[in-house]
């Protein structure tokens, strides 16, 4: 594997990932940001079932990223061979869709969060939340569509339709 592969995480990152998951336990962690609301409200504590298999689609799911937790709903996912490491994530508040993201990254499924003083499960994604814009849709689409060509491609329209607030990543093992 070359050094400029984007898709493979550093070893101290894959290595926090499996002792999350060996340690059989729920984690708990706080939302800091607007991105899934109005599922998840910002600043609520949320609890995540650290697991290897994958969530099916529409299930909220917390990623590890070199910066922390992320927790977005999973949108799709490759099914080819060069593809099927990746899946795409989004917030619900959220109009475009996150760069793919390897498989490997994802701890588990988001199984609660604390409303009114005490743990629910988290909603599906609301019908308010689904027509945010029919933009959403189709850029996701569009997104899924480059996905199934390459992921570095639809890495690239991320980033491209982000105008360069998310930088690309570059992650060495």
């Amino acid at each position: 594997m070359s050094t400029d592969d984007i898709y493979v995480p550093p070893q101290q990152l894959r290595a926090r990932i499996d002792l999350l998951r060996r340690s059989g336990r729920e984690i708990e962690s706080v939302i800091d940001g607007a991105s899934m609301e109005p599922a998840i409200l910002s600043g609520a504590r949320i609890r995540i079932e650290p697991r290897t298999a994958l969530p099916s689609v529409g299930t909220t799911v917390a990623i590890v990223t070199p910066g922390g937790l992320v927790a977005h709903r999973l949108a799709a996912r490759g099914s080819m061979p060069w593809n099927r490491r990746f899946v795409l994530t989004q917030g619900d508040g959220l109009v475009l869709c996150d760069p793919p993201v390897p498989i490997e990254l994802i701890l588990g499924p988001v199984t609660a969060r604390h409303q009114d003083e005490e743990w629910r499960a988290v909603p599906p994604r609301s019908p308010l939340a689904r027509a945010v814009t029919w933009r959403s849709s189709l850029w996701r689409t569009v997104v899924r569509l480059a996905l199934a060509l390459h992921p570095r491609l639809a890495a690239a329209l991320v980033r491209i339709s982000l105008r360069g607030r998310v930088s690309p990543v570059r992650w060495v093992s």
